[in-house]
């Protein structure tokens, strides 16, 4: 099982040439793709590993959905701690 793969390189025709190596070494290995899983162009924008990154801007901003997560982990957390200071 192989997940959240990420290639760079300087030009397009680079990338072109790394990216349809590592789709060729990948099904040669036996892995089936997921095409419709799989960004095989060059983007300046993607998500990858939970983060937006952004090469226009040199940024990588948090995405929404993880803000969220963090925001309903934290109030859990904090539910419960006051649950537990009520036990003194």
């Amino acid at each position: 099982y192989l997940d959240e793969g990420l290639c760079i390189a300087p030009t397009f025709d680079k990338y072109d040439s790394h990216s349809n190596s590592i789709k060729r070494d990948i099904q040669n290995s036996g892995f089936l793709i997921a095409e419709e899983k799989c960004c095989w162009k060059p983007v300046q924008k993607c998500q990858w590993l939970g983060y937006v990154w952004c090469t226009q801007t040199h940024t990588v901003p948090v995405s929404m959905e993880r803000i969220t997560f963090i925001k309903e982990f934290l109030t859990s957390v904090m539910d419960n701690f006051s649950s537990f200071s009520n036990l003194e």
